[in-house]
């Protein structure tokens, strides 16, 4: 090759017919070639320019001056490249002309690499013979030397960059290989700096005890590169780290999976096996304690450590066959509750409370009434005397006090002819008179007739709280605290059954129930996946679908949705201002509320409909409303406008509402809106979530124009009046302070006979607060509870929570993961 001196210093000769080129491959070094830069001078490219630039090669030249050229093609073999391409001429020389010239021609070329260089903006194609290169440090290459760099530097995100490029122009460079019918090849080093790159994130991720996440990055690189030998050690390392730590938090679940995903990367590795045998004893010695325990009276003790056992190591068909003993006796049941999610009070109320009268079903609409105190009932007079059998013997299984008829006799006296007519509640006063027979049998005298005599008791009965009522108080499921909790024993409330009764004998049905509380609902749902909960009393509505398709729970649906609306207060400054409360109404959104609950296309949101009448859309009290005011700003806007000019007009609204995320968005929401118009409005968050049936005398209530109010309502001829007052009664001096046109219907409504007059007036009840816009219902929201398939014995129809919970039976739990 011959050197050219010209004022563009141009180092390679054009490609133009040589007469007679040098074939030797003697490496020898160029001539004029100093002002070329040395290697070791050279500083690597940065990371833009190699990431963004054009490629650009480094041929090395023998002295070590180097020539940067635009990328070379084949690549990444050039000179292995020419070299074959050598031999295989060399094996297929002619013997005759003109085929022999023309392949010295062809073979003279196989002794050169092929350039393009620009020279003053013209590119032209330039040759170098192969005698002077000393080695080629393709674009690539000087990425990979770049990645070393970074390592050291500490830069891991961006070696990562550069992997990912080199990695992405491998690809590209193979495909062409192939069009062009040369072999694939893997760019040499890269799968080196990859392991390096791996070694150090992990080795990072081990110094932050982020094992997690360094077991993660070990399986994900596992399937692209299942021969590098550091994969095992750093496995092993891992999940011995996981292991240790799980280990301390009762984490048994974690260790078992991380077992199972290193023994599928690696069958034989001698970690996993020992960790693997070390569960298995700790199963075997916690079983052995269950049993001791067990043979000393310790029924408690003895099924939650037995139940530990199999939440170590649920692989063991012995292990199973002698939980199933142990834990029949004593049988736990988990809950899991948002701490503040809707229906989180009712389902605690309903775990704890026996009440003289509950919904069983709902049939065509119409609550039908059950009393677990009742043996028989006969009625007399079409209607209006009826006789009561009292049983006095718990059934198996059921958890309730012993009751006679006098017990019943002083619950309905107190509500009714021992109370004075000014503080008697609604329904009360069709009682004329109730009757002791004997201890099991008693005969209740009532006004007239009534749709139906145990819908009247359950009304006047109604309430929870009365002094009278303290027998039923906690007498299903009781609170206590546990004073020497095993350690394994996550935190939350403990709930023992009240009354044992034949259970004591059989030891079977739930026993104790231990509730755990969740500040989100991704908490909740992940303790569930994990085995943790039988049950979710309220199944937050997005997740409904996915637990749905997981076969080991099942979804069932109350009978009664919840229902959420907007009331103003009888007794607030908005009181006298019907206009104002049309104002307000008119400036909301409803279909906005849904949104606020949740956003569009969220899992579950079909689960959630606008309401139009204040009874749920399962009763017989379903009413749409064709008076329910229409979202217009403009005319909402125009009438506070006029109603300013009024001495009365508040300088502030007060917007109370129920602890719970849902019905906090829901409050903000009308905030903003009402805010619009000019209308400060200070929020407040009541202290316990209401419902139809609670008292709602808390103080604060009394200190707020209007609230939402969440409410699932089941027997809306006495749950429906209950919303209007602040009180847990509805008494004379409560009547007095509505208005006339709603006082009335109440007490026609009162004195119904049958089921049509009670339709009739909840009917013409519900359009007079509508139409006087003291009520606006927003949303229904269907309601799920989830159920772990071993919970047996549940009922045909969900009303409550744990109405029939004392019935329930738990099959042992084995862990599926």
């Amino acid at each position: 090759m011959l050197i050219f001196e010209t004022s563009h210093q141009l180092y390679a000769q054009p490609d133009t017919p040589v007469p007679d080129p040098d074939t030797t491959t003697e490496k020898t070094e160029a001539k004029n070639t100093d002002q070329l830069p040395l290697i070791q001078d050279l500083k690597l490219p940065d990371v833009q320019t190699l990431l963004e630039s054009e490629k650009t090669d480094w041929i090395v030249l023998i002295g070590d001056r180097v020539l940067q050229v635009p990328a070379i093609w084949p690549r990444p073999d050039q000179m292995a490249w020419l070299e074959q391409e050598q031999k295989q001429l060399l094996n297929n020389r002619p013997t005759g002309e003109p085929e022999l010239s023309e392949w010295l021609g062809e073979y003279r070329n196989k002794f050169y690499i092929y350039l393009a260089v620009e020279q003053e903006g013209v590119e032209d194609d330039y040759r170098l013979h192969m005698r002077y290169v000393d080695y080629i440090l393709y674009h690539e290459e000087l990425c990979l030397r770049k990645v070393d760099e970074l390592l050291l530097q500490g830069e891991i995100e961006t070696a990562r960059r550069l992997l990912t490029a080199v990695g992405h122009w491998e690809r590209e460079n193979n495909e062409r290989r192939k069009q062009e019918r040369l072999n694939p090849l893997p760019w040499p080093g890269l799968v080196e700096r990859e392991r390096s790159l791996l070694q150090y994130e992990v080795r990072l991720a081990q110094n932050n005890k982020d094992w997690t996440r360094g077991f993660s990055l070990i399986k994900r690189r596992f399937p692209f590169d299942r021969e590098d030998p550091q994969l095992s050690i750093l496995a092993s390392e891992l999940l011995n780290q996981i292991a240790e730590e799980s280990l301390q938090n009762f984490d048994y679940r974690r260790i078992r999976y991380y077992i199972s995903q290193t023994f599928q990367m690696l069958p034989k590795n001698k970690k996993a096996e020992e960790w693997q045998n070390r569960l298995l004893e700790l199963a075997e010695s916690q079983m052995n304690l269950a049993e001791q325990a067990k043979s000393r009276g310790l029924d408690r003790e003895a099924s939650l450590q037995a139940q530990q056992s199999i939440r170590i190591w649920p692989n063991s068909s012995s292990l199973n066959r002698r939980l199933k003993a142990l834990q029949e006796r004593y049988q736990t049941l988990d809950v899991g509750i948002l701490i503040e999610g809707s229906g989180t009070d009712l389902a605690i109320d309903s775990l704890q409370h026996n009440r003289w009268f509950y919904v069983e079903q709902i049939s065509e609409g119409y609550p039908r009434f059950q009393s677990r105190f009742i043996e028989t009932w006969r009625p007399d007079d079409l209607g209006r005397l009826i006789r009561l059998q009292i049983s006095l013997k718990p059934q198996p299984l059921e958890s309730r006090p012993v009751v006679d008829s006098h017990h019943l006799t002083d619950a309905l006296l107190d509500e009714t002819l021992q109370r004075s007519s000014r503080e008697q509640d609604l329904y009360s006063n069709s009682i004329q008179a109730v009757q002791i027979l004997s201890p099991d049998e008693l005969e209740i005298q009532f006004e007239s007739q009534t749709p139906h005599p145990l819908a009247r008791m359950a009304a006047v009965l109604r309430h929870r709280d009365l002094e009278s009522g303290k027998i039923l108080q906690s007498s299903q499921f009781e609170q206590i605290s546990v004073q020497t909790p095993l350690e394994f024993e996550p935190s939350g409330r403990y709930f023992v059954r009240s009354h044992m009764g034949q259970i004591a004998a059989e030891r079977r049905g739930i026993i104790e129930v231990h509730v755990r509380e969740f500040e989100s609902q991704d908490h909740l749902l992940q303790s569930l996946l994990r085995d943790e909960l039988h049950i979710l009393p309220e199944t937050p509505s997005q997740f409904v679908d996915l637990i749905r398709s997981d076969q080991r729970f099942f979804v069932k649906e109350y009978s009664v949705p919840r229902n959420w609306g907007l009331k103003f207060h009888f007794e607030g400054q908005l009181s006298s201002q019907a206009e104002l409360r049309l104002a307000l109404l008119t400036m909301l959104d409803r279909r906005a509320f849904i949104d606020s609950m949740l956003p569009e296309e969220s899992p579950g949101k079909h689960l959630h409909q606008l309401s139009s009448s204040l009874c749920p859309s399962t009763s017989h009290a379903f009413h749409p409303s064709s008076f329910l005011p229409e979202f217009d700003e403009l005319s909402a806007f125009a009438l506070v406008q006029l109603l300013k000019k009024s001495p009365q007009f508040p300088k502030e609204i007060r917007l109370g509402y129920p602890p719970n995320e849902s019905a906090q968005e829901l409050a903000e929401v009308m905030k903003k809106r009402w805010e619009r118009l000019g209308l400060p409005t200070k929020l407040i968050e009541f202290s316990h979530e209401s419902d139809a049936l609670s008292s709602q005398s808390e103080m604060n209530k009394q200190n707020v124009d209007a609230e939402i109010i969440s409410y699932c309502m089941a027997a809306p001829h006495f749950e429906l009046p209950a919303l209007l007052s602040l009180q847990s009664r509805l008494t004379v001096d409560d009547l007095a302070k509505f208005p006339s046109y709603v006082r009335e219907t109440l007490l026609v409504l009162e004195n119904a006979r049958n089921w049509d007059d009670v339709d009739k007036y909840l009917r013409q009840l519900q359009d007079q607060l509508i139409v006087n816009s003291w009520f606006y219902p927003l949303v229904e929201s269907r309601r799920f509870m989830t159920f772990r398939r071993e919970v047996r014995n549940l009922p045909e129809q969900l009303i409550e929570p744990f109405e029939t919970i004392d019935r329930w039976m738990v099959e042992p739990v084995v862990p599926v993961y």
